[in-house]
């Protein structure tokens, strides 16, 4: 009885969509006429919107055209009928077809998904007709066509209103696609794989070739359809391959492995020599017969050596620097600015002679007074705001413990000195800042937190710097343009111009960027710091530096680029001996700046240069595809493997390579392709780092998740979505994660 009411429903609303209303004679009639209308647009939308739900007459298949159309039709002429009507009239019937236009925009996403499905079925018909004539090529090029299809489409399959509708969308379309294109991923995989290899072998890029190689094996072991033709594809290429060797790396101080593009048959011992006295005891072929590891006498420190097989030079290798012995302090060298009575804690790491822990006697001292107080020194009470040196002694461990108290506006830091060599070690700067009242004109910014919404500046060098806070009642500009406080916080850099009238305790205050500018800054001194090598991590699309540093006032400072002749930048040097040159990098690439001081503009001789400075700009990131032992699972005990990121060399002799450090508690978050998570925390759970921390290639073990979802598909496309707690060997966090999906 229920459907055959919808029917006669159906009927009647689209026979009221045909109506069409005399003109009225008066108000009445007119008010009259719209209910009509309105009523009518009512009766549409109940009738589109069963045709578009389980419960009614939706069955995936047929397009509900006409229920459509009615209902816009009614809904238009309600509209225009509405329009005529006073203000106050216009809210109750428009209020009363805010159902009618809702049906619509659901319709119209039931249809569009309609048509969406349909495109994956061609897709899914034309891989299912490629298995079954066993034709590899085609199986290869229409898996991909499908995947693609498939992830194309499938916002619009989403975009379908009610669970149980947008359920058998999902059911009727993607889930069968799915099916079929999982049956075949392995052997896709492996077709994929050795067309690598073949690629990479007849670019000469053989080291890629062999990485292709294995995992086209691994993914071969999986296959359950084709598998004799794939094994004879893979064989073919394989065979195309030299055998070359493709690595050799120290393991420890009497062993070297050998890596090679294939299997060995044999591997003595007169097949491998070294230069520099370096001897070959023993070999040892791996169970693959494709890596070989060689005994040797004992390798010396920060030697290069190189390999040669069957008397021709091959590979090298280099080995660490021996261990610092020189009395190093270290630790506690970051900027950190606090609020008058806020706390910060040093932690400062010291070395005997011989490289082990120092245990003795450490000085403590302010470099200014007043400014900080020291609260304690290895859990001892100090309460000191002077210079004076405070008397203390290390841990065992060979820590010294420092907690600071914030005391008033200023700048300071600490100095260690190691009483039994004199070493010291300054820390780095504690900056005092206080919220209070004041003006700015062109104002340097000189630091901005964006989580707590201020930022600090100061109008001259000479000046004291000022917190600012901002909010969201405040007035905003940029270049004299008013923006909204997102777009202000987006354009709050350091070292912008900024022009402010501030008052804490105002409701409203007045900020403008007179100057935006987004600067990644390395200072330069004489003599250099650290090698004058710095890696930083793009976030913007301004790629330059400030080189600055100092120089014999009225000179010139000229800079070369990546060994370039002639100077690409030049700049006079200030009155107070200060320089400051803009240069602008290459992406992804080693920057290499050559700094000299001439004595005219015209010269063409520098009086003076500094070593070279080298800025590797490149993101720290995770590289390629993220290898599961079992090729896409989560599964628990599963071994995950991390590549990171590296940045091309341009003078120097190597790439860098970022070397990652995962924390005790770093997470993992992996998210399906319904977007739905699930995070993994080392040392929660079974989850451990297996091996190569800090290395480019960190092996995680996998427990279990720390929170369950029963609603994570593993069967379908895994991608990483974040990692936290992970760092290079600068300090960099890991960023631009572009979804790597799991193989």
């Amino acid at each position: 009885m229920k459907k055959k009411a919808i029917k006669i429903a159906a009927s009647t609303a689209v026979a009221a969509s045909a109506f069409v209303a005399a003109a009225p004679a008066n108000k009445a009639d007119a008010a009259v006429n719209v209910d009509q209308l309105v009523k009518a647009a009512e009766a549409s939308a109940k009738v589109l919107q069963w045709s578009i739900s389980t419960e009614g007459t939706a069955n995936f298949v047929d397009r509900p055209y006409a229920e459509y159309n009615a209902a816009k039709k009614t809904n238009a002429a309600a509209k225009a009928a509405i329009a005529k009507l006073s203000t106050s009239e216009k809210v109750v019937y428009e209020a009363r077809l805010l159902d009618s236009d809702i049906q619509i925009k659901r319709a119209q996403a039931y249809i569009d998904a309609l048509t969406s499905g349909e495109k994956i079925r061609d897709k899914q018909a034309a891989l299912d007709k490629a298995i079954k004539a066993a034709d590899l090529k085609s199986v290869q090029s229409s898996y991909h066509v499908l995947t693609a299809e498939i992830r194309k489409q499938a916002e619009l399959l989403y975009r379908v209103y009610g669970q149980s509708t947008r359920d058998g969308i999902l059911k009727t379309f993607k889930a069968p696609a799915e099916s079929l294109y999982r049956s075949v991923v392995n052997e896709v995989t492996v077709l994929d794989h050795t067309a690598l290899v073949d690629k990479y072998t007849k670019s000469k890029e053989y080291d890629k070739a062999v990485d292709h190689v294995a995992k086209a094996e691994y993914a071969l072991k999986d296959v359950k359809q084709f598998k004799t033709a794939l094994t004879t594809n893979l064989n073919d290429v394989v065979n195309a391959l030299p055998l070359m060797v493709t690595s050799v790396s120290r393991v420890d101080n009497t062993t070297v492995q050998v890596n090679f593009t294939k299997a060995l048959d044999v591997a003595p011992v007169t097949h491998f020599t070294f230069d520099k006295g370096l001897t070959v005891t023993s070999t040892k072929l791996s169970d693959d017969k494709k890596s070989v590891t060689l005994t040797v006498t004992p390798l010396k420190d920060n030697e290069t050596y190189t390999l040669s097989y069957k008397g021709e030079a091959t590979k090298s290798f280099t080995t660490p620097k021996a261990p610092d012995t020189n009395n190093p302090i270290s630790g506690s060298s970051d900027e950190v600015r606090l609020d008058v009575g806020q706390y910060r804690t040093y932690v400062f790491n010291l070395k005997d002679t011989d490289g082990k822990p120092y245990y003795g006697d450490v000085t403590v001292e302010l470099t200014e007074a007043s400014i900080l107080e020291v609260v304690t020194v290895n859990g001892k009470a100090e309460n000191s705001t002077a210079v004076t040196p405070i008397n203390s002694t290390t841990t065992k461990d060979g820590v010294l413990t420092v907690v600071v108290k914030a005391s008033a506006v200023g700048d300071a830091a600490l100095k260690v000195t190691n009483v039994k060599t004199d070493e010291t070690h300054t820390s780095g700067d504690t900056i005092v800042i206080e919220d209070v009242k004041g003006e700015f004109t062109n104002a340097s910014v000189l630091s901005v937190n964006s989580d707590k919404d201020y930022f600090t500046a100061k109008e001259d060098v000479s000046g004291v710097e000022q917190k600012v806070s901002f909010k969201k009642a405040d007035l905003f500009q940029v270049e004299g343009k008013v923006v909204s406080y997102d777009e202000f916080k987006k354009s709050l850099t350091k070292h912008a111009k900024i022009t402010v009238s501030y008052d804490p305790d105002n409701k409203t205050n007045y900020f403008n960027i007179v100057e935006k500018v987004d600067v990644k800054v390395l200072t330069i001194t004489n003599p250099n710091k650290a090698n004058n090598t710095v890696r930083v991590n793009p976030t913007t699309s301004q790629k330059y530096f400030d080189l600055q540093g100092t120089g014999e006032p009225g000179k010139f400072i000229k800079v070369q680029v990546d060994g370039a002749a002639s100077p690409t930048y030049e700049e006079k040097i200030g009155s107070d001996g200060r320089w400051t040159v803009r240069v602008y990098l290459n992406e992804g690439k080693e920057n290499t700046f050559t700094v000299g001081q001439y004595d005219s503009k015209s010269s063409t001789t520098p009086v003076y240069v500094t070593e070279d400075v080298t800025i590797w700009e490149g993101a720290f990131a995770v590289k390629g595809d993220v290898v599961a032992q079992s090729t896409g699972k989560l599964n628990f005990g599963e071994d995950v493997t991390f590549t990171f990121s590296t940045i091309d060399k341009v003078t120097s002799t190597a790439d860098y390579t970022d070397k990652a450090t995962f924390a005790s508690n770093s997470t993992i978050v992996f998210v399906d392709d319904k977007g739905q998570k699930l995070e993994f925390q080392v040392g929660k759970e079974g989850t451990k780092i297996d091996s190569g921390n800090k290395t480019n290639a960190v092996t995680v073990t996998l427990g279990a998740p720390i929170k369950a979802n029963d609603k994570f598909n593993h069967a379908g496309t895994i991608k990483l979505y974040s990692i936290s707690g992970v760092k290079n060997q600068d300090g960099l966090n890991l960023t631009n994660f572009t979804y790597n999906e799991l193989k």
